[in-house]
């Protein structure tokens, strides 16, 4: 395991830890792992307890290179969420990070 591995799963463990209202301070230093912190954190989304955080990580890890597996692990994870609430955050989720859909160009009336 490389030491960026342990440094993630150690954070990850420190999160999963945490009290609730302190574990919010390993969301940044998660999702800097981007792909590997969205897949890492996509299991807690069935979790009543870690599940929104799980939201948060993913939100904020996902970018450009990243938002097809973070929609990815938030469409997959609703059906199976660990509560209501965790539902509804990745609803939200999911539609602040899928882009808009393309507008077809206007057809001239030639």
């Amino acid at each position: 395991m490389s030491s960026e591995d342990r440094s993630l799963a150690s954070l990850l463990e420190a999160a999963a830890e945490a009290a609730p209202d302190r574990r919010i301070e390993f969301r940044d230093p998660i999702a800097a792992h981007g792909e590997a912190a969205i897949k890492g954190v996509s299991p807690w989304l069935a979790d009543p307890a870690l599940g929104a955080f799980a939201v948060r990580v993913i939100r904020k890890a996902a970018n450009p290179d990243t938002l097809v597996v973070a929609l990815a692990c938030l469409r997959s994870a609703k059906a199976s969420a660990g509560s209501d609430g965790v539902t509804r955050d990745i609803e939200e989720a999911i539609k602040a990070l899928k882009p808009p859909a393309r507008r077809a160009p206007a057809r001239s009336a030639n």
